[in-house]
C-alpha cells in the first residue's frame, strides 16, 4: 500500500484490484470495478485469459493481436479517451484540478506487433489490465455528471458530451448500461489518509480536496469501501478535518478513541454505519453494539482488550455479480444452480402435457448431434460459465459468438437443458479432457521471454506511469474505429426470417360481437325506438379494431342497440333477450363446461392490488397449473369458443390472440414484507433503454441498439413471461419466441419476487411470474428524458416508410398526465408497423 506522500506523485503503484489510498493525481482509482468487469456487449471483447488470447503470425513472421480484436480494442479505447476528455471540460466538476492520466492501454503495445507469441501475449494481457483505471476515470466522471445535473440543472450534459466528444448518445448508452456505469456493483475503494509525517506542517499538506467526493460516495451509499486514516491516536485531528466528514460526525471522540486502543493488533480499525433517521445524515461507530464497549464507556481508564476484535468486522469474501437475466441467483455457485434448475425441470416434467413431452424430445434429439445453436429465434440459448475472482458467473454468450464458443470447447464441456432449450458451457465440466485439436499458434522458439523481445513495445517499460492530460484530439478515430462502427459491431442486424409468426386472426364484426360479448344479432330490429346510439366509430372501437367492417342493417342497428343497453344496465336482465345469450338455452354458456371455474377474491399482498379474479383448472385429473383470468369477458369468451379440455389448451389459443393470462402454481400463502426501495439514489439507477437528452431526436443506432437489448432479453429465462402479459408486450414477444415458450409455467423464483394471488386466509396461494417495470420498458422501448415539470411528455414513435427509411413521430401529450421529472420515448417495432394486427387486435373492453 502506498503511502500518501507515494500516492500524491507520479510513483503511484498500479494497485487496480485492492484498495490504496485516494490521490488528488488519480481519484478515480477508487471506482475500479472490484470484479472482473469483461462481460456485456461493450466490455466483453476484453473477456479473453492467456490461453484464449487470439495472437497470430503475420505474413512478415512477427506476431500480434488478431485485426478485428485489435480495431475492437482500440474503438474502446480511442472513444473513451475521448470521452473523458468532453467530461473534464463541459462542466465544472468539484474535483482536484491537478488530476492526470494513467497510461493508456495502448502503451503497453497491443497494437503493435511482436518479435515472439509470448511477447505479444504478454503485450496484451498488459492492455486489458490498462483499461481498468481508463473505465475507472470514466465511471467517476459519469458519477459526478448524474450527481450534479439535478443540482446544477444539466439538462442536456448527455448532448453536449456527445458533441464535443464526437459520440452517439447509443454508444454512451451502452457505456451505462456496462460494469462503467452500473453503480450497484462493487468497486474497490480507497484510504482517505488525514495523518502527517513527524514534522510536516499540516498547511502544506492538502489532504481536503477529496472531500466532496468522498462525501458524496458516502451520501449516495455506493458500494465502494473507503476508510479514514486518523495516523497516531490522539484527542484531536492533527490536520483541519474535511468539513463533509465534520457534518457527519465522522471524527472520533473521547469513547472512539478509548475502543480503538481497546482492540489488539497494530492496526485499529472500526466500522461506522448511518444512524437510522428519515432526516439526519449523521453515521456514528458500531462500537456501542459490542459489551464490552458500553461496559467502558463511562470509566476513566479502559478494561483489558479482549483477544480478538469483533467477528463482524472480519473481512468477508464477497461473491462477485451475477449478469442480470442470465438465471444465476446472487451469490449462488455454480453447484448450486445446476441442483435448484434440476428440481425445476423435474417439477415441470410432472405437469408438461403430451405436446410440450414430444417438443422437448425433439430437441433432445437434435441437441445430441453437437451442431452449432443457429441464429435464429427458434434455436437453443447458450450461456458460457467464466471464472471471475474465484466464483463461476453465467454470461450470455452472444449469439455471434456461438461458432466461436463451439470451437473452443468439447463435447463434455457443454450441457443441454432441453427444457428451457439453453446449452451451458464451461471447460469445468471436463477439465482434464484432452483438446486433440490441432494448435497451430504456438511459436516454437520461445523461451519465455515476455516482452524481451527486440523491445519493440514502442514505449517505455512503465506503461502505466502517471503523465499529464494527453491532447486527446491528435488522437484521430478513423472511420472504422468511430462509434457508429463500434454500435454496428455490437448490435448487428438481425435475420428474423425463421421467427415466429402471428396467425392470421381476421375476424368479422360479427364473431367478435358475439365471442367477445356474447351479442346476437338476429336480422329484424329488436328496438326500433332506440335512442342515442354510438356512431361506427364508437362501435368499431369497442370491438378492438378502428377499421373493422360493420355488419349491414339491420344487425349493424342491433349491435349499436346492445352497445346502448350495456352503458345502462345493471343485472344482465336489463340488456334485451334477443341481443345476450345469456339468456339463450342454447349458448354454450348454460352448457357443461370442459374445466372447473372458481372466482377468488384476493387480498392485497406484495405489490398486487386486491380485486377479483378467475382461476381456471381441469376437471378431470387436475393438473399442477392454473389459469387466471383478470376479465370475465375473457372468460366467457374461451367457453363460448369451446376451447379446451385442458389448462394448457386453453393457454395456447390465449398466447396465438395476445391475451393477457397468468399461468400459476400452487404454493405457501405469503408473508406481506415491507416494500424493497433501492439503496441508490434513482438518477444513479439504470432504467429502460437508459436516458436521453432533452429534444434529443432517435436515429438508426437508437433503433438497432433497442432491437438488440429487446432480443437479448426476451431470449432471457425471463423473456417468456412477456408472452403471458398479453397486448403490445405479447405481441413484440412473439417476434423472438414460440407459443410453447409461454406454457412452462412459473420459474422456482416465482414465490420469491412473483405475483401472487391470494384471498388473505388460505395458507396456500397462486403465484406466477412477473416482469419488473424495467423489464416492460426494455420491450415497449422506453427511454428517459430529465424535463422540467412544465414540459409535456415526448412520445416519439420509430416507423419505416416505403422507401425502408426511418421516420418520427412526435407528439406532446397532457403535462398533467404525469408528474414526474421523467418521460418516455416508445419505440415501436418496424416488424409490427406493417402488420394488420398491430393495430388491430383484440383488446379487454369494460362494457
Amino acid at each position: 500500500m502506498p503511502t500518501a506522500e507515494e500516492a500524491l506523485t507520479n510513483s503511484t503503484a498500479q494497485n487496480f484490484i485492492s484498495p490504496t489510498t485516494i490521490s488528488n493525481i488519480v481519484p478515480y482509482i477508487i471506482f475500479i470495478p472490484a470484479h472482473t468487469p469483461w462481460h456485456g456487449p461493450l466490455l466483453g471483447r476484453l473477456s479473453f485469459t492467456s490461453d484464449k488470447i487470439p495472437i497470430v503470425k503475420d505474413s512478415s513472421g512477427r506476431w500480434g493481436l488478431s485485426q478485428n480484436v485489435r480495431d475492437q480494442w482500440q474503438t474502446l479505447e480511442l472513444n473513451l479517451i475521448h470521452l473523458c476528455n468532453a467530461f473534464r471540460h463541459v462542466h465544472t466538476l468539484p474535483i482536484p484540478a491537478d488530476i492526470h492520466n494513467f497510461g493508456y492501454p495502448y502503451r503497453a503495445g497491443y497494437t503493435s506487433s511482436h518479435k515472439t507469441f509470448r511477447a505479444a501475449r504478454a503485450a496484451a494481457m498488459r492492455a486489458i489490465d490498462g483499461f481498468l483505471p481508463l473505465i475507472g476515470q470514466v465511471s467517476m466522471f459519469l458519477y459526478l455528471y448524474k450527481r450534479n445535473s439535478e443540482k446544477e440543472g444539466w439538462d442536456n450534459w448527455r448532448k453536449r458530451v456527445c458533441e464535443r466528444a464526437n459520440l452517439e448518445e447509443a454508444w454512451l448508452t451502452a457505456v451505462e448500461d456496462s460494469a462503467i456505469g452500473d453503480f450497484t456493483i462493487p468497486r474497490i475503494g480507497g484510504i482517505l489518509d488525514l495523518s502527517l509525517p513527524p514534522k510536516t506542517d499540516p498547511i502544506s499538506v492538502r489532504r481536503t480536496e477529496l472531500d466532496f467526493l468522498v462525501g458524496a460516495i458516502i451520501t449516495d451509499h455506493l458500494p465502494m469501501p473507503l476508510y479514514v486514516r486518523w495516523g497516531i491516536i490522539s484527542d484531536t485531528p492533527e490536520i483541519p478535518v474535511p468539513r463533509y466528514l465534520e457534518a457527519m460526525k465522522f471524527i472520533p471522540d473521547w469513547r472512539e478513541i478509548k475502543y480503538l486502543k481497546s482492540l489488539p493488533g497494530k492496526v485499529k480499525f472500526s466500522t461506522w454505519a448511518r444512524k437510522q433517521s428519515p432526516t439526519e445524515m449523521v453515521y456514528s461507530s458500531l462500537r456501542d453494539s459490542y459489551p464490552f464497549v458500553n461496559q467502558t464507556a463511562g470509566r476513566e481508564t479502559p478494561t483489558p482488550p479482549p483477544v480478538t476484535a469483533p467477528s463482524s468486522l472480519a473481512p468477508e469474501s464477497s461473491f462477485p455479480p451475477v449478469e442480470r437475466y442470465s438465471g444465476q441467483k446472487a451469490g449462488e455457485t455454480m453447484e448450486q444452480f445446476f441442483a435448484r434448475r434440476a428440481l425445476s425441470n423435474e417439477a415441470t416434467r410432472l405437469r408438461e402435457d403430451s405436446r410440450q413431452k414430444q417438443s422437448r424430445l425433439e430437441r433432445e434429439n437434435h441437441a445430441r448431434k453437437g451442431q452449432v445453436p443457429g441464429g435464429n429465434s427458434k434455436a437453443a440459448r447458450v450461456y458460457i460459465w467464466e471464472l471471475c475472482d474465484g466464483h463461476y458467473i453465467r454470461r450470455a454468450a452472444g449469439r455471434g459468438n456461438y461458432e466461436d464458443i463451439w470451437d473452443d470447447s468439447t463435447p463434455s464441456q457443454r450441457k443441454y437443458d432441453s427444457f428451457h432449450n439453453e446449452w451451458d458451457v464451461c471447460e469445468q465440466f471436463e477439465p482434464q479432457e484432452d483438446d486433440c485439436r490441432p494448435i497451430t499458434m504456438i511459436d516454437d522458439d520461445d523461451k519465455d521471454d515476455y516482452g524481451d523481445d527486440d523491445g519493440d513495445y514502442g514505449y517505455d517499460n512503465a506503461p502505466y506511469q502517471v503523465m499529464p492530460e494527453t491532447d486527446v484530439r491528435a488522437l484521430v478515430v478513423l472511420p472504422h474505429h468511430s462509434c457508429k462502427a463500434d454500435l454496428g459491431r455490437m448490435h448487428p442486424l438481425r435475420d428474423e426470417t425463421d421467427a415466429p409468426q402471428l396467425p392470421t386472426l381476421l375476424q368479422s364484426a360479427q364473431d367478435v360481437a358475439y365471442f367477445r360479448f356474447g351479442c346476437m344479432l338476429p336480422n329484424e330490429v329488436v328496438r326500433p325506438d332506440a335512442e342515442a346510439l354510438p356512431n361506427a366509430t364508437v362501435t368499431a372501437k369497442v370491438l378492438g379494431d378502428k377499421n373493422i367492417a360493420l355488419p349491414s342493417a339491420p344487425k349493424d342497428l342491433n349491435l349499436r342497440t346492445f352497445l346502448a343497453e350495456c352503458q345502462q344496465v345493471t343485472t344482465f336482465k336489463d340488456i334485451d333477450e334477443a341481443l345476450l345469450d345469456f339468456q339463450f338455452p342454447g349458448s354454450p354458456i348454460n352448457q357443461y363446461w370442459a374445466f372447473d371455474v372458481k372466482r377468488l377474491q384476493c387480498a392485497q399482498v406484495l405489490e398486487f392490488g386486491g380485486g377479483g379474479r378467475y382461476v381456471v383448472q381441469d376437471i378431470d385429473s387436475p393438473g399442477p397449473l392454473y389459469l387466471v383470468l383478470e376479465g370475465a369477458t375473457t372468460l366467457l369468451e374461451i367457453i363460448r369458443r369451446k376451447w379446451g379440455p385442458t389448462v394448457l389448451d386453453v393457454a395456447r389459443e390465449l398466447v396465438d390472440r395476445c391475451i393477457p393470462f397468468h399461468l400459476c402454481i400452487l404454493a405457501h400463502s405469503p408473508c406481506v414484507p415491507a416494500p424493497s426501495k433501492s439503496i441508490l439514489p434513482e438518477h444513479l439507477l439504470w432504467s429502460g433503454l437508459g436516458y436521453r437528452s432533452m429534444d434529443y431526436e432517435p436515429n438508426l443506432w437508437d433503433y438497432r441498439s433497442y432491437l438488440d437489448t429487446r432480443w437479448r432479453f426476451l431470449r432471457s429465462p425471463r423473456g417468456q413471461i412477456a408472452l403471458r402479459c398479453g397486448g403490445i408486450i405479447a405481441r413484440i414477444a412473439r417476434d423472438v419466441l414460440a407459443v410453447e415458450d409461454a406454457l412452462l409455467g412459473p420459474s422456482d423464483t416465482a414465490t420469491d419476487d412473483g405475483l401472487c394471488f391470494w384471498d388473505g386466509h388460505e395458507s396456500t396461494a397462486l403465484w406466477d411470474d412477473q416482469l419488473t417495470p424495467n423489464e416492460i420498458d426494455i420491450i415497449c422501448g422506453v427511454y428517459h428524458i430529465a424535463t422540467g415539470e412544465t414540459n409535456p411528455p415526448i412520445i416519439i414513435i420509430i416507423s419505416w416508410n416505403a422507401d425502408n427509411k426511418y421516420a418520427f413521430r412526435t407528439t406532446r401529450s397532457d403535462p398533467d398526465a404525469r408528474k414526474t421529472d421523467y418521460y418516455t420515448i416508445v419505440v415501436a417495432a418496424a416488424t409490427h408497423i406493417r402488420r394488420v394486427c398491430f393495430e388491430c387486435g383484440m383488446v379487454d373492453s369494460h362494457l
